[in-house]
């Protein structure tokens, strides 16, 4: 796992970064800060942005921007809440005051402490929550196989043996439950958002129809009438102009 480059701004103006490496990615990371500045202006979001072989992770709130650059393996998770951090070190650090008056670069002293969260970050194993339920499945497995393994060797009775099975084999499918669990929050909460996009079309076309048209549908009727009306009249006319041309 790899974050590659952090950086803090309020909008464009670049308030403190760090980064171990080198490359054009500073150039690429600007470009895309200009892009997301233009395309939000709330002063809370989060975003991802997809760069050939990186990912660029975005949170802001309260109107600063803080921004990692990841190798594609980091987990989504990892991402935003390596952000959390570095946004809750930084306001404890700066007031509001400051964060809205200082300068590009005025906080590159916090540089420092972007290298300490990106070093903490490499060398832990943080963990979406799915993960962490197969890891617990696969310690329940292991510790289950060792305890038969010394009772085996102990030579302790059968019904034992049976009875802590059936044990670890209950701990075992608890924890698959909550698997499943996990992976049926997380498609409710898509299906949800799917729901909600599909009436926010429907609720925008209908208010484009009665802006259009009137709550009765009466001012579309108006217009067509009108222009079935002039329609007609032109053929009109540019039939008894053709009936006068032909007349001898």
């Amino acid at each position: 796992m790899s974050i590659l480059y952090t950086l803090v701004a309020r909008d464009e103006s670049v308030l403190c970064e760090y980064t171990e490496h080198s490359g054009n990615f500073q150039l690429t990371s600007r470009n895309i800060l200009k892009h997301f500045c233009e395309q939000c202006c709330e002063p809370s979001a989060q975003t991802v942005h997809t760069e050939v072989d990186y990912l660029f992770y975005f949170l802001k709130d309260e109107g600063i921007i803080f921004m990692c650059m990841t190798e594609r393996n980091v987990h989504t998770n990892v991402a935003y809440q390596f952000l959390g951090e570095v946004k809750a070190h930084f306001f404890a650090k700066y007031g509001e005051g400051q964060r809205k008056s200082a300068l590009a670069y005025a906080l590159a002293a916090f540089s420092s402490e972007l290298h300490a969260l990106m070093k903490r970050y490499d060398n832990s194993i943080i963990q979406s929550p799915m993960s962490q339920v197969r890891q617990r499945m696969d310690k329940v497995k292991t510790i289950m196989i060792d305890n038969v393994k010394q009772l085996m060797e102990r030579g302790e009775k059968i019904d034992v043996l049976v009875m802590r099975t059936e044990k670890l084999q209950h701990e075992a499918i608890k924890y698959e439950k909550a698997a499943k669990k996990v992976k049926n929050v997380y498609w409710w909460k898509n299906f949800r958002l799917h729901i909600i996009l599909a009436f926010s079309c429907c609720l925008l076309i209908a208010v484009m129809a009665f802006s259009a048209c009137g709550m009765s549908f009466s001012g579309c009727e108006d217009r067509l009438q009108s222009r079935g009306e002039h329609l007609l009249k032109d053929l009109d006319d540019k039939y008894r102009h053709h009936l006068n041309s032909t007349s001898p």
